[in-house]
């Protein structure tokens, strides 16, 4: 998988562009990371390349095995963790997964009970989602992310809500799709990212704007 980003700006409400005129590429089985001040625009560009919130000018160029993917079709081979993206709280753990499941297919041949275990949530099967601590959620979030077969996965901040343990956690899995897809992490904590193959810092890349 190869994302190419060419002249790729964002501004809001017309104030001052928070990205100006970028460009790079991002080539899979690759890790990267996106690190910069708070502002610098991490959150903006994630969003941005996994097409969540669109850019105000430039274009962004999808390729798998030399063919051209659909940006509308793009959803299917990206999984994208982040704090800030909600999960459905009415459902229990037991049924979200079964309902995620349905879109996409877990690594492995993974089922059920055993994502539950490797996310160390099996006790709380049975537990609505709006009841977990906020670093359940996230070890969730991260999970669902993970343990989904994709090309490609986006991480926003994905150690945030976690105690040591749980990063510990994180790098742990990790490491075992590393090489298997294009990985991309937003984060100014190096610990995040520390596999990464390339690091982007939006604070340098700014002076040029």
């Amino acid at each position: 998988m190869k994302i190419t980003l060419s002249g790729i700006g964002k501004r809001f409400n017309n104030r001052e562009w928070v990205i100006k005129d970028l460009d790079y590429s991002f080539d899979g089985p690759n890790a990267y990371a996106i690190t910069g001040s708070n502002g610098s625009g991490k959150s903006t560009l994630t969003r941005i390349v996994s097409g969540i919130m669109p850019q105000t000018r430039g274009e962004i160029l999808i390729e798998s095995e030399n063919k051209i993917v659909d940006p509308d079709d793009f959803y299917k081979e990206l999984t994208y963790a982040a704090p800030y993206l909600d999960l459905i709280e009415e459902f229990t753990l037991n049924e979200l997964l079964n309902f995620h499941f349905k879109f996409k297919n877990p690594i492995k041949d993974m089922n059920i009970p055993s994502l539950m275990d490797l996310m160390y949530l099996t006790k709380s099967k049975d537990k609505q989602i709006g009841n977990f601590s906020s670093g359940m959620k996230q070890r969730l979030k991260l999970g669902l992310a993970i343990f989904s077969d994709a090309s490609v996965t986006i991480l926003d901040e994905p150690t945030s809500n976690m105690d040591e343990k749980g990063q510990l956690w994180y790098l742990d899995q990790i490491k075992e799709i590393l090489g298997s897809r294009l990985i991309i992490v937003a984060s100014n904590q190096p610990n995040e990212y520390q596999f990464s193959d390339q690091v982007i810092d939006l604070n340098v890349l700014s002076n040029k704007f």
